[in-house]
């Protein structure tokens, strides 16, 4: 029994090592000519997520729409989530993101909006005099559907582009692909994102920020939970490997922290200050765990200065089937991954 026990236990890992010896077989296959764009797409949009290293395709519930549409598999109840991020430099980040089961059999259903908006930039003219201001902003929107057999998850997602930027506008059109499985203490998440061809711009052409990412989020007696994870934009190109724990107080409240350490980057982005790739945060469960309060924090640096999120997630209706979680014990249910740990 003590051997079964450990064997099981190295399964996660093993699992881990050969999704990222996959994602540095296949990233080469996806790499483009052009540099990447289209910046709300690159942002981790959950408190949860940027409190745990940012690369976070394990998330489950509304917000997996953003990182893995197959994390939306956990929900067995409606839920929507809402998110605002205060950003660097006067840009800011709304999100809404809703999750509907389809019944016992049809997988779940999700949709969701992003957008990205910065306060009016001043125009300045050949000579550097002030020449007015003009806006810019991005918005998502996106449709999501989850299912899956026994441990296993599968997710697809398609969204629609829009960036504007001095009267200027561009269109495009993304997919993503997810797959989430259930190992013995843990959960490995696999997602690819942001398929489709290159955008426009005012004569400027660049790619989307196509998005290969890998993790494990390992159980250690519901009382913690580690993360790792790594991602790779081949378009940039730019990789990131990503390092989180929580710890949960009691039933309702849990904290957080995360680095996201750049382990290949353009100058501009290598030159980020440590404590800009560190990431603090904080969750709260009230209302019976049916909703869900998140806050996240990055310290930044003199130039930057600190970035700020904060997400709700609700959740109303008759939960389904006890043998499904529901999107809000993924925490502290003696559900979640114990099975594993007792066998």
């Amino acid at each position: 029994m003590t051997h079964s026990y450990d064997m099981n236990h190295l399964k996660p890992l093993k699992a881990l090592a050969a999704a990222l010896v996959l994602l540095a077989t296949v990233s080469p296959a996806f790499s483009a000519v052009l540099d990447d764009g289209v910046s709300v797409l690159k942002i981790a949009v959950s408190a949860e997520a940027a409190s745990l290293g940012g690369v976070h395709p394990m998330l489950e519930g509304p917000d997996a729409i953003f990182f893995n549409p197959s994390g939306l598999q956990h929900v067995n109840q409606n839920a929507v989530s809402m998110t605002h991020a205060a950003m660097y430099r006067d840009t800011n980040v709304d999100a809404v993101a809703g999750a509907f089961r389809l019944g016992r059999s049809w997988g779940v259903l999700g949709v969701s909006m992003l957008a990205l908006t910065h306060k009016p930039i001043t125009a300045r003219d050949d000579n550097g005099n002030k020449d007015g201001s003009f806006s810019a902003h991005d918005t998502v929107v996106g449709r999501s559907w989850a299912g899956g057999i026994g441990r296993h998850r599968l997710g697809i997602g398609y969204k629609n582009i829009r960036q504007s930027l001095a009267g200027a506008s561009a269109t495009g059109h993304a997919a993503d692909v997810g797959y989430q499985h259930q190992l013995p203490g843990a959960l490995l998440g696999l997602a690819v994102q942001n398929l489709g061809s290159a955008m426009k711009l005012d004569e400027e052409s660049y790619a989307l920020p196509l998005t290969l990412s890998v993790g494990l989020r390992y159980n250690l007696g519901n009382i913690l939970y580690l993360n790792a994870s790594a991602a790779h934009r081949p378009n940039a190109p730019r990789t990131t490997a990503g390092l989180g724990a929580e710890v949960m107080l009691g039933q309702s409240i849990s904290l957080r922290a995360g680095y996201l350490a750049p382990l290949r980057a353009a100058s501009a982005e290598a030159a980020v200050g440590f404590m800009s790739n560190l990431g603090f945060g904080v969750g709260w469960k009230f209302l019976a765990k049916r909703l869900k309060v998140d806050y996240s924090m990055i310290p930044g640096d003199k130039h930057l200065g600190m970035t700020h999120r904060f997400t709700m997630q609700l959740g109303w209706g008759q939960r389904g089937d006890r043998s499904r979680q529901s999107w809000d014990s993924d925490l502290d249910s003696s559900e979640y991954y114990t099975p594993y740990f007792q066998s």
